[in-house]
Protein backbone atom coordinates (compact mmCIF):
# COMPACT_ATOMS: atom_id res chain seq x y z
CA UNK A 1 0.00 0.00 0.00
CA UNK A 2 2.67 2.19 1.11
CA UNK A 3 4.30 1.65 -2.47
CA UNK A 4 1.29 2.35 -4.27
CA UNK A 5 1.25 6.00 -2.53
CA UNK A 6 4.54 6.58 -3.32
CA UNK A 7 4.35 5.59 -7.04
CA UNK A 8 1.18 7.94 -6.54
CA UNK A 9 3.30 10.71 -5.29
CA UNK A 10 6.02 10.68 -7.93
CA UNK A 11 3.74 10.40 -10.43
CA UNK A 12 2.12 13.85 -9.67
CA UNK A 13 4.76 15.19 -9.04
CA UNK A 14 6.47 14.58 -11.94
CA UNK A 15 3.57 15.94 -14.15
CA UNK A 16 3.79 18.67 -11.81
CA UNK A 17 7.19 19.03 -12.73
CA UNK A 18 6.69 19.04 -16.43
CA UNK A 19 3.42 21.46 -16.37
CA UNK A 20 6.20 24.13 -14.81
CA UNK A 21 8.86 22.84 -17.32
CA UNK A 22 6.93 23.01 -20.92
CA UNK A 23 5.32 26.25 -19.81
CA UNK A 24 1.85 24.71 -20.02
CA UNK A 25 -1.38 26.97 -18.66
CA UNK A 26 -0.83 25.04 -16.14
CA UNK A 27 1.70 25.78 -14.29
CA UNK A 28 1.37 27.96 -11.89
CA UNK A 29 -1.25 25.62 -10.53
CA UNK A 30 1.19 23.07 -10.24
CA UNK A 31 3.48 25.72 -8.47
CA UNK A 32 1.23 26.07 -6.15
CA UNK A 33 0.86 22.07 -5.76
CA UNK A 34 4.48 21.55 -5.58
CA UNK A 35 4.77 24.17 -2.51
CA UNK A 36 1.74 22.67 -0.92
CA UNK A 37 3.60 19.02 -0.94
CA UNK A 38 6.52 20.76 1.30
CA UNK A 39 9.89 19.45 2.39
CA UNK A 40 9.20 16.04 0.88
CA UNK A 41 9.36 16.97 -2.10
CA UNK A 42 13.05 19.03 -1.69
CA UNK A 43 15.27 16.29 -2.66
CA UNK A 44 13.37 15.87 -6.52
CA UNK A 45 13.73 19.40 -6.29
CA UNK A 46 17.61 19.63 -5.39
CA UNK A 47 18.55 17.43 -8.14
CA UNK A 48 16.61 19.26 -10.49
CA UNK A 49 17.96 22.48 -9.48
CA UNK A 50 21.74 21.28 -9.24
CA UNK A 51 21.32 19.54 -13.29
CA UNK A 52 23.61 21.85 -14.93
CA UNK A 53 22.04 20.38 -18.39
CA UNK A 54 18.41 21.83 -17.18
CA UNK A 55 17.27 24.39 -18.72
CA UNK A 56 19.00 27.41 -17.12
CA UNK A 57 14.84 28.72 -17.19
CA UNK A 58 13.90 26.06 -15.55
CA UNK A 59 16.66 25.79 -12.92
CA UNK A 60 15.03 29.11 -12.11
CA UNK A 61 11.44 28.25 -11.70
CA UNK A 62 12.75 25.28 -9.29
CA UNK A 63 14.76 27.06 -7.51
CA UNK A 64 12.18 29.83 -6.47
CA UNK A 65 9.64 26.92 -5.45
CA UNK A 66 12.88 25.74 -3.06
CA UNK A 67 12.85 29.24 -1.70
CA UNK A 68 9.20 28.87 -0.93
CA UNK A 69 9.30 25.91 0.65
CA UNK A 70 11.24 27.85 3.64
CA UNK A 71 12.88 24.91 4.60
CA UNK A 72 16.51 25.46 6.28
CA UNK A 73 17.86 21.67 5.08
CA UNK A 74 17.59 23.62 1.68
CA UNK A 75 20.64 25.78 2.51
CA UNK A 76 23.74 23.72 1.22
CA UNK A 77 22.00 23.43 -2.04
CA UNK A 78 21.05 27.46 -2.46
CA UNK A 79 24.63 28.33 -1.29
CA UNK A 80 26.33 26.06 -4.17
CA UNK A 81 23.56 27.94 -6.19
CA UNK A 82 25.50 31.70 -5.34
CA UNK A 83 28.86 30.24 -7.27
CA UNK A 84 26.61 29.92 -11.03
CA UNK A 85 27.44 31.78 -13.78
CA UNK A 86 23.91 32.84 -14.45
CA UNK A 87 23.18 35.77 -12.48
CA UNK A 88 18.96 34.83 -12.57
CA UNK A 89 19.85 31.57 -11.25
CA UNK A 90 22.66 33.65 -8.37
CA UNK A 91 19.55 36.13 -7.65
CA UNK A 92 16.62 33.46 -7.09
CA UNK A 93 19.46 31.51 -4.81
CA UNK A 94 19.94 34.42 -3.06
CA UNK A 95 16.42 35.14 -2.85
CA UNK A 96 15.68 31.95 -1.68
CA UNK A 97 18.38 32.20 1.28
CA UNK A 98 16.32 35.59 2.40
CA UNK A 99 13.11 33.83 3.04
CA UNK A 100 14.82 31.67 5.84
CA UNK A 101 15.14 34.62 7.48
CA UNK A 102 18.47 32.71 8.79
CA UNK A 103 20.92 34.92 10.56
CA UNK A 104 23.61 31.88 10.08
CA UNK A 105 23.11 32.67 6.65
CA UNK A 106 24.61 36.58 6.81
CA UNK A 107 27.70 35.73 5.85
CA UNK A 108 26.81 33.91 2.54
CA UNK A 109 24.42 37.01 1.50
CA UNK A 110 27.17 39.62 2.49
CA UNK A 111 29.31 38.07 -0.10
CA UNK A 112 26.27 38.90 -2.97
CA UNK A 113 26.24 42.54 -1.99
CA UNK A 114 29.65 42.65 -4.16
CA UNK A 115 28.07 40.64 -7.14
CA UNK A 116 28.78 42.26 -10.52
CA UNK A 117 24.98 41.99 -11.31
CA UNK A 118 22.82 44.96 -10.09
CA UNK A 119 19.41 42.82 -9.90
CA UNK A 120 21.67 39.98 -7.39
CA UNK A 121 22.89 42.62 -5.19
CA UNK A 122 19.40 44.08 -5.22
CA UNK A 123 17.98 40.85 -3.80
CA UNK A 124 20.64 40.47 -1.72
CA UNK A 125 20.33 44.06 0.06
CA UNK A 126 16.17 42.31 0.63
CA UNK A 127 17.61 39.20 1.76
CA UNK A 128 19.79 40.57 3.97
CA UNK A 129 17.03 42.75 5.73
CA UNK A 130 15.03 39.72 6.13
CA UNK A 131 17.64 38.48 8.34
CA UNK A 132 16.71 41.64 10.62
CA UNK A 133 20.15 41.18 11.86
CA UNK A 134 22.02 44.40 13.22
CA UNK A 135 25.46 43.20 11.80
CA UNK A 136 24.10 43.79 8.51
CA UNK A 137 23.81 47.64 8.94
CA UNK A 138 27.24 47.89 8.80
CA UNK A 139 27.47 45.93 5.78
CA UNK A 140 24.97 47.91 4.09
CA UNK A 141 26.69 51.82 4.54
CA UNK A 142 29.34 50.25 3.26
CA UNK A 143 27.77 49.19 0.19
CA UNK A 144 25.65 52.99 0.32
CA UNK A 145 29.36 54.38 -0.54
CA UNK A 146 30.02 52.27 -3.56
CA UNK A 147 26.72 51.26 -5.17
CA UNK A 148 25.86 52.99 -8.58
CA UNK A 149 22.57 51.44 -9.34
CA UNK A 150 19.39 53.71 -8.30
CA UNK A 151 17.10 51.07 -7.66
CA UNK A 152 19.73 49.22 -4.97
CA UNK A 153 20.89 52.82 -3.33
CA UNK A 154 16.97 53.00 -2.88
CA UNK A 155 16.65 49.67 -1.40
CA UNK A 156 20.11 50.16 0.87
CA UNK A 157 17.86 53.72 2.07
CA UNK A 158 14.88 51.18 3.25
CA UNK A 159 16.75 48.38 4.11
CA UNK A 160 18.36 50.73 6.70
CA UNK A 161 15.01 52.51 7.91
CA UNK A 162 13.46 49.08 8.23
CA UNK A 163 16.57 47.88 10.51
CA UNK A 164 16.01 51.03 12.49
CA UNK A 165 19.39 52.05 11.90
CA UNK A 166 19.97 55.40 13.69
CA UNK A 167 23.84 55.48 13.11
CA UNK A 168 23.27 55.75 9.52
CA UNK A 169 20.79 58.78 10.18
CA UNK A 170 23.51 61.25 8.48
CA UNK A 171 24.16 59.10 5.50
CA UNK A 172 20.33 58.89 4.60
CA UNK A 173 19.41 62.44 5.38
CA UNK A 174 22.92 63.00 2.74
CA UNK A 175 20.14 61.47 0.30
CA UNK A 176 17.73 62.97 1.30
CA UNK A 177 18.80 66.15 -0.99
CA UNK A 178 19.43 63.54 -4.44
CA UNK A 179 17.54 65.14 -7.39
CA UNK A 180 16.15 61.28 -8.18
CA UNK A 181 12.61 61.41 -6.64
CA UNK A 182 12.92 57.78 -5.80
CA UNK A 183 15.91 57.87 -4.27
CA UNK A 184 14.77 60.88 -2.26
CA UNK A 185 11.28 59.11 -1.18
CA UNK A 186 13.94 56.04 -0.03
CA UNK A 187 15.48 58.52 2.60
CA UNK A 188 12.50 60.02 3.87
CA UNK A 189 10.71 56.41 4.46
CA UNK A 190 14.20 55.42 5.75
CA UNK A 191 13.66 57.95 8.46
CA UNK A 192 10.40 57.60 9.19
CA UNK A 193 11.04 54.05 9.97
CA UNK A 194 14.29 55.26 12.48
CA UNK A 195 11.81 57.68 13.91
CA UNK A 196 15.05 59.97 15.49
CA UNK A 197 14.69 63.45 13.88
CA UNK A 198 16.75 66.88 14.40
CA UNK A 199 15.86 70.36 13.31
CA UNK A 200 17.49 70.21 10.20
CA UNK A 201 15.63 67.58 9.17
CA UNK A 202 12.41 69.02 10.16
CA UNK A 203 13.20 71.97 8.58
CA UNK A 204 13.58 69.80 5.21
CA UNK A 205 10.75 67.61 5.64
CA UNK A 206 8.40 70.68 6.09
CA UNK A 207 10.23 72.88 3.18
CA UNK A 208 9.16 69.57 1.14
CA UNK A 209 5.13 69.53 1.69
CA UNK A 210 5.49 73.34 0.44
CA UNK A 211 7.89 72.13 -2.67
CA UNK A 212 7.80 68.55 -3.49
CA UNK A 213 5.95 66.53 -5.84
CA UNK A 214 2.92 64.46 -4.68
CA UNK A 215 4.26 61.44 -4.05
CA UNK A 216 6.85 62.92 -2.29
CA UNK A 217 4.34 65.17 -0.26
CA UNK A 218 2.71 61.82 0.45
CA UNK A 219 6.18 60.26 2.17
CA UNK A 220 6.55 63.19 4.22
CA UNK A 221 3.07 63.03 5.36
CA UNK A 222 3.07 59.48 6.67
CA UNK A 223 6.71 59.61 8.26
CA UNK A 224 6.13 63.02 10.34
CA UNK A 225 2.85 60.71 11.28
CA UNK A 226 5.39 58.01 12.44
CA UNK A 227 8.04 60.49 14.49
CA UNK A 228 4.90 61.91 16.03
CA UNK A 229 6.41 65.17 14.63
CA UNK A 230 4.28 68.17 17.04
CA UNK A 231 5.83 70.69 15.30
CA UNK A 232 4.57 69.60 12.09
CA UNK A 233 0.97 69.64 12.74
CA UNK A 234 -0.25 72.81 11.56
CA UNK A 235 1.89 72.07 8.07
CA UNK A 236 -0.11 68.30 7.88
CA UNK A 237 -3.48 70.10 8.75
CA UNK A 238 -2.95 72.38 5.61
CA UNK A 239 -3.81 68.72 3.39
CA UNK A 240 -7.01 67.78 4.79
CA UNK A 241 -8.35 70.30 2.52
CA UNK A 242 -6.37 69.13 -0.40
CA UNK A 243 -8.18 68.10 -3.74
CA UNK A 244 -5.85 64.86 -4.02
CA UNK A 245 -7.76 61.95 -2.02
CA UNK A 246 -4.36 60.30 -1.00
CA UNK A 247 -2.98 63.38 0.84
CA UNK A 248 -6.68 63.92 2.65
CA UNK A 249 -6.31 60.69 3.82
CA UNK A 250 -2.69 60.21 4.51
CA UNK A 251 -2.94 63.65 6.43
CA UNK A 252 -5.79 62.61 8.60
CA UNK A 253 -3.54 59.25 9.21
CA UNK A 254 -0.58 61.29 10.28
CA UNK A 255 -2.59 63.82 12.61
CA UNK A 256 -3.97 60.64 14.51
CA UNK A 257 -0.94 59.06 15.29
CA UNK A 258 0.39 62.88 17.04
CA UNK A 259 -1.10 63.30 20.16
CA UNK A 260 -1.79 66.72 21.01
CA UNK A 261 -4.90 68.77 21.32
CA UNK A 262 -4.22 70.54 18.30
CA UNK A 263 -4.41 67.45 16.05
CA UNK A 264 -7.42 66.11 17.81
CA UNK A 265 -9.35 69.71 16.73
CA UNK A 266 -8.64 69.17 13.05
CA UNK A 267 -9.48 65.83 13.06
CA UNK A 268 -12.89 66.84 15.03
CA UNK A 269 -13.21 68.81 12.12
CA UNK A 270 -13.19 66.63 9.93
CA UNK A 271 -16.57 64.69 11.00
CA UNK A 272 -18.12 67.55 9.23
CA UNK A 273 -16.39 66.64 5.60
CA UNK A 274 -19.34 65.66 3.00
CA UNK A 275 -17.46 62.65 1.97
CA UNK A 276 -19.22 60.29 4.31
CA UNK A 277 -16.24 57.59 3.75
CA UNK A 278 -13.37 60.19 5.22
CA UNK A 279 -16.50 60.94 8.03
CA UNK A 280 -16.49 57.64 9.48
CA UNK A 281 -13.22 56.92 9.11
CA UNK A 282 -12.31 59.59 11.13
CA UNK A 283 -15.02 59.28 13.93
CA UNK A 284 -13.12 55.67 14.10
CA UNK A 285 -9.83 56.99 14.46
CA UNK A 286 -10.86 59.72 17.16
CA UNK A 287 -12.58 56.53 19.26
CA UNK A 288 -9.59 54.51 19.12
CA UNK A 289 -7.38 57.20 20.70
CA UNK A 290 -6.42 56.59 24.61
CA UNK A 291 -9.01 58.29 26.84
CA UNK A 292 -10.62 60.11 24.29
CA UNK A 293 -13.76 60.96 26.29
CA UNK A 294 -11.56 62.36 28.89
CA UNK A 295 -10.34 64.52 26.50
CA UNK A 296 -13.34 65.59 24.06
CA UNK A 297 -14.97 66.40 26.86
CA UNK A 298 -11.81 69.31 27.88
CA UNK A 299 -12.25 70.20 24.39
CA UNK A 300 -16.29 70.50 24.49
CA UNK A 301 -15.50 72.79 27.84
CA UNK A 302 -12.50 75.15 26.68
CA UNK A 303 -12.52 75.25 23.11
CA UNK A 304 -14.87 78.38 21.91
CA UNK A 305 -15.19 77.41 18.59
CA UNK A 306 -18.94 76.36 18.57
CA UNK A 307 -18.37 74.04 15.38
CA UNK A 308 -14.88 71.83 17.34
CA UNK A 309 -17.80 71.56 20.09
CA UNK A 310 -20.56 70.27 18.30
CA UNK A 311 -17.90 67.98 16.65
CA UNK A 312 -16.21 66.73 19.71
CA UNK A 313 -20.11 66.20 21.21
CA UNK A 314 -21.16 64.13 18.18
CA UNK A 315 -18.77 61.55 18.81
CA UNK A 316 -19.10 61.68 22.44
CA UNK A 317 -22.84 60.82 21.49
CA UNK A 318 -21.31 57.31 20.24
CA UNK A 319 -19.22 56.10 23.13
CA UNK A 320 -21.02 57.33 25.99
CA UNK A 321 -24.14 56.43 27.66
CA UNK A 322 -27.18 59.05 28.17
CA UNK A 323 -26.43 59.57 31.79
CA UNK A 324 -23.03 60.33 31.09
CA UNK A 325 -23.78 62.95 28.16
CA UNK A 326 -26.59 64.61 30.40
CA UNK A 327 -23.62 65.29 32.62
CA UNK A 328 -21.59 67.01 29.72
CA UNK A 329 -24.47 68.87 28.61
CA UNK A 330 -24.86 70.21 32.30
CA UNK A 331 -21.66 71.48 32.73
CA UNK A 332 -21.74 73.32 29.55
CA UNK A 333 -25.60 74.72 29.54
CA UNK A 334 -26.01 75.03 34.02
CA UNK A 335 -29.22 75.69 35.36
CA UNK A 336 -31.33 75.22 32.63
CA UNK A 337 -34.16 72.32 32.70
CA UNK A 338 -33.99 68.80 31.85
CA UNK A 339 -36.31 69.39 28.74
CA UNK A 340 -33.06 71.59 27.21
CA UNK A 341 -30.69 68.55 27.58
CA UNK A 342 -33.03 66.51 25.96
CA UNK A 343 -33.55 68.37 23.48
CA UNK A 344 -29.95 68.61 22.25
CA UNK A 345 -29.85 64.65 22.59
CA UNK A 346 -32.28 64.24 20.29
CA UNK A 347 -30.90 67.43 17.91
CA UNK A 348 -34.21 69.07 18.01
CA UNK A 349 -34.76 73.16 19.21
CA UNK A 350 -37.40 74.97 21.17
CA UNK A 351 -38.18 78.36 21.62
CA UNK A 352 -36.09 80.32 24.70
CA UNK A 353 -32.57 78.16 23.60
CA UNK A 354 -29.61 80.23 23.22
CA UNK A 355 -27.35 80.11 19.60
CA UNK A 356 -25.04 77.93 21.96
CA UNK A 357 -27.58 75.65 22.30
CA UNK A 358 -28.81 75.29 18.89
CA UNK A 359 -25.57 74.55 17.74
CA UNK A 360 -24.67 72.30 19.66
CA UNK A 361 -28.08 70.07 18.89
CA UNK A 362 -28.51 71.12 15.35
CA UNK A 363 -24.78 71.96 14.25
CA UNK A 364 -23.84 74.27 11.51
CA UNK A 365 -26.68 76.25 9.81
CA UNK A 366 -26.23 75.94 5.85
CA UNK A 367 -27.28 79.96 5.55
CA UNK A 368 -26.81 82.45 8.85
CA UNK A 369 -28.27 85.77 8.06
CA UNK A 370 -28.69 89.45 10.08
CA UNK A 371 -31.20 91.94 9.59
CA UNK A 372 -29.74 94.95 11.36
CA UNK A 373 -33.13 97.00 11.08
CA UNK A 374 -35.33 94.38 12.79
CA UNK A 375 -32.10 93.13 15.56
CA UNK A 376 -32.91 89.54 14.42
CA UNK A 377 -30.93 86.75 13.25
CA UNK A 378 -31.86 83.80 11.11
CA UNK A 379 -30.36 80.21 10.68
CA UNK A 380 -31.47 77.92 8.03
CA UNK A 381 -31.12 74.30 7.80
CA UNK A 382 -32.90 71.63 5.78
CA UNK A 383 -36.40 71.53 7.49
CA UNK A 384 -36.16 74.71 9.38
CA UNK A 385 -35.54 78.40 9.53
CA UNK A 386 -34.42 79.37 13.86
CA UNK A 387 -35.10 83.18 14.03
CA UNK A 388 -32.82 84.75 17.08
CA UNK A 389 -33.04 88.11 18.96
CA UNK A 390 -30.95 88.97 21.52
CA UNK A 391 -29.40 85.63 21.02
CA UNK A 392 -32.59 83.13 22.03
CA UNK A 393 -34.72 81.39 19.54
CA UNK A 394 -38.07 83.32 19.21
CA UNK A 395 -39.62 82.28 15.97
CA UNK A 396 -39.33 78.43 14.34
CA UNK A 397 -40.91 78.12 10.40
CA UNK A 398 -40.74 74.63 9.14
CA UNK A 399 -39.59 74.29 5.71
CA UNK A 400 -42.33 72.19 4.08
CA UNK A 401 -41.04 69.23 1.87
CA UNK A 402 -41.09 69.64 -1.45
CA UNK A 403 -41.05 65.85 -2.63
Amino acid sequence: MKFLIFLILNFELEDYLNAIKFKTPASEYAKDSIIKMGEKVLPDLFKIVKNKKEDVEYRIEICNLIGKIKNKNSIPVLVELLKESHPGLRKEAVKAIGELKDTSCLKYIVKMLDDPHDIVRREAIIAIKKTEDKRAINFLRRMLLKERDYSNISEILRALGDLKAKEALKEIFNFLKFKEENIKISSIYAIGEIGEINKEIVDTFLNLLENGTDYIKREVIISLGKIKCKEAVQKIAKFLNSPNRTLKFEAIKSLSNIESDSSLIFLINEIFDPDKEIRDFVKEIIKNREKIGEKLENIIYKEKDLKTKKGAFEILKEIYKKEELIYVIKKIFPDRKNEIYELILKGEVKEGMSEDEVFLSKGEPKRVAFYKEKNKKEWEYEDKIIEFKQGKVTKIKEIPNKF
